[in-house]
C-alpha cells in the first residue's frame, strides 16, 4: 500500500500495536504487572469482563483515530492527511507506546482501569506524551552519571555504548512520530539479562538499560583500575584470547571474584585470586548446594560495599538478581569431575 488516508483508518487495539513499557521504572518499587503491551492486554482484559463497555471503547477508539489524524497531519507538516504504511504502523504504534507509559505511570492496575473509564481520552495520550518527554531527561541524566563513572577498558561494545550509542538515540528519537523505537542499537550485554532480553521500547528500554550500566559502572568503580585490568586479562586467558575481543559483561567477571573472594574472608577490595584459593573455596562450599550457596552469596555481597561505598537499595537489589545464577553456575561446576570447571567461572590471576 502506498499511502494511507488518515481519515480511512481504523484500527482494532491490536493491530500494530507493540508499546512495550517497562513498569517498575515509571510505577512505584514493588509493583508486579504484566508489562509487555500493557494498555491493549488492560483494554482486551476489561472489555472481556465488561469493565470497559462498549460506548467507552468507542470513546477510547475514536481519540486514537483523531489523534492518529492529527499525528498524520503534523508528520507531513500539514501537506497531507495521507502517509505511507510503514509511516503509519509507526505513528500508530507511537500514540499507543504514549497510552502505555500513561498507564504504567499509575498506582497499579486498578488505577490504570479507572483512568481508562472515566479519564478524558485525550488527556491519556497527552498525559503519555508528557510523561515520554519527562523520562526522556530523566534518562539522559542517568546517562550522564553512568558515563561519569565509565570504566576505562577496551572492550569494543562497552565503549560503542558508553560513548557513540546514546548520542545516537539522543539526535534521532522522536517522542511524536516514533516513541516506541529508540533508534539505537546496543549490544554489550546487561549482569543478569541480554540487551534484546529487555521487554521495554523506546525511552523506557533506554532508561532500563542505562540505569543497569550506571548501577554495574558504579559497583565496578570501587575496585582499583589496575585490579580490575588484571582481573579481565584473566578472565581473557580462559578463552584463549585478548579480553577486548570478547563479548561479556564486565560486571559479571568482576561481581563473582569480588563475592568469591569475600566469601573466603579476602580484605575489601580483592579480586584477584590464585590457585590455592580456589581450591579452599571449594572445599568450604562445594557440599552447600544451590541454597546454601546464594545464602552465603548474599551475606558476602551485603559486606562487599560497607560505609560510604554501601549501595543504594535500588542498586542492591539489581546486584542482588544476579545471586541465584551465581549459586546455579557454581552448584553445577561442583558437580562436575573437572578440577577446572569452577576455574573456568572465578578468574585465577595468571
Amino acid at each position: 500500500m502506498d499511502g494511507e488516508n488518515c481519515n480511512e483508518r481504523r484500527m482494532t487495539w491490536t493491530d500494530d500495536a507493540k508499546g512495550r513499557g517497562k513498569a517498575d521504572i515509571i510505577q512505584p518499587a514493588g509493583k508486579e504487572t504484566d508489562r509487555e503491551r500493557y494498555a491493549e492486554r488492560l483494554i482486551e482484559r476489561c472489555a472481556e469482563s465488561g469493565e470497559l463497555d462498549g460506548k467507552r471503547l468507542g470513546e477510547l477508539k475514536t481519540a486514537l483515530d483523531r489523534r492518529f489524524c492529527e499525528t498524520a497531519r503534523q508528520y507531513t507538516r500539514g501537506e497531507s492527511g495521507s502517509v505511507s504504511g510503514e509511516e503509519a504502523r509507526r505513528i500508530m504504534r507511537s500514540l499507543i507506546y504514549q497510552l502505555d507509559v500513561c498507564l504504567l505511570s499509575m498506582d497499579g492496575d486498578a488505577d490504570a482501569i479507572s483512568a481508562l473509564q472515566s479519564a478524558p481520552p485525550d488527556g491519556l495520550f497527552e498525559r503519555g506524551q508528557r510523561m515520554i518527554l519527562l523520562l526522556h531527561e530523566q534518562t539522559k541524566a542517568i546517562f550522564r552519571r553512568a558515563y561519569a563513572k565509565r570504566l576505562d577498558v577496551g572492550c569494543t561494545e562497552y565503549r560503542y555504548a558508553m560513548d557513540e550509542a546514546f548520542d545516537v538515540y539522543c539526535a534521532r528519537y522522536s517522542a511524536r512520530f516514533d516513541a516506541e523505537n529508540c533508534v539505537a542499537t546496543v549490544d554489550y550485554p546487561l549482569l543478569c539479562a541480554q540487551a534484546y532480553e529487555l521487554k521495554s521500547s523506546g525511552v523506557l528500554f533506554m532508561r532500563e538499560y542505562y540505569t543497569a550500566l550506571l548501577y554495574e559502572n558504579d559497583f565496578c568503580s570501587k575496585f582499583e583500575r589496575r585490579e580490575l585490568e588484571r582481573l579481565l586479562r584473566g578472565y581473557g586467558k580462559i578463552y584463549g584470547c585478548d579480553y577486548r575481543e570478547l563479548l561479556f559483561n564486565i560486571c559479571e567477571v568482576v561481581l563473582v571474584n569480588a563475592i568469591a573472594a569475600k566469601m573466603l574472608g579476602k580484605p575489601e577490595g580483592a579480586l584477584l585470586l590464585g590457585v590455592s584459593d580456589i581450591e579452599e573455596f571449594t572445599e568450604r562450599y562445594s557440599a552447600l548446594g544451590r541454597s546454601g550457596l546464594a545464602a552465603e552469596a548474599n551475606t558476602a555481597l551485603e559486606r562487599l560495599c560497607p560505609g560510604a561505598n554501601r549501595f543504594s537499595s535500588a542498586q542492591r537489589r539489581y546486584l542482588g538478581g544476579y545471586i541465584v545464577r551465581f549459586a546455579d553456575m557454581l552448584a553445577q561446576r561442583f558437580g562436575l569431575e573437572d578440577d577446572m570447571a569452577v576455574r573456568r567461572y572465578i578468574v585465577v590471576k595468571g
